[in-house]
């Protein structure tokens, strides 16, 4: 069982949901690894799996959007709030010779638990509301 997961969590678009649960199993192996003391294996290995992981994810939210049309009044809000995620995580990894292993893995590990947490509790709420409400469940 997950220890970030809450039910609060939960869109109600089957979908959405199990991609953010495994985004979120994905956070807790980064957060394994570095409390095992391996972060160089977390920003090398992990984050670029995670990383790969969060675009797909995004790139499918995206696609749900797109079918509510215009519907969907905050399309370039939610995309733009997509984009910053990867412009936060490139920033923290340039600054990776600066901060070294250990405090780059730790301010990474708090961005990925604060931002998807607050995104999917917020953002993704909104659009799942409007999903449903058209009925929208999945691609295809």
């Amino acid at each position: 069982m997950s220890r970030l997961w809450k039910d609060s969590l939960t869109t109600g678009v089957p979908l959405m949901d199990q991609q953010h649960m495994v985004l979120i199993g994905r956070i807790e192996v980064f957060d394994s690894l570095c409390a095992a003391g391996q972060t160089h294996r977390a920003l090398d290995e992990l984050l670029p799996q995670l990383k790969e992981y969060v675009q797909f994810h995004f790139s499918e939210e995206e696609q749900l959007m797109h079918k509510l049309g215009q519907d969907y009044r905050e399309l370039d809000v939610h995309m733009a709030v997509h984009r910053s995620f990867f412009d936060r995580v490139q920033q923290m990894e340039a600054r990776r010779s600066e901060w070294g292993d250990l405090q780059t893995a730790m301010r990474m590990r708090t961005y990925l638990h604060d931002w998807l947490v607050q995104h999917i509790a917020g953002t993704d709420q909104t659009l799942a509301m409007q999903l449903l409400g058209q009925r929208i469940t999945g691609l295809g």
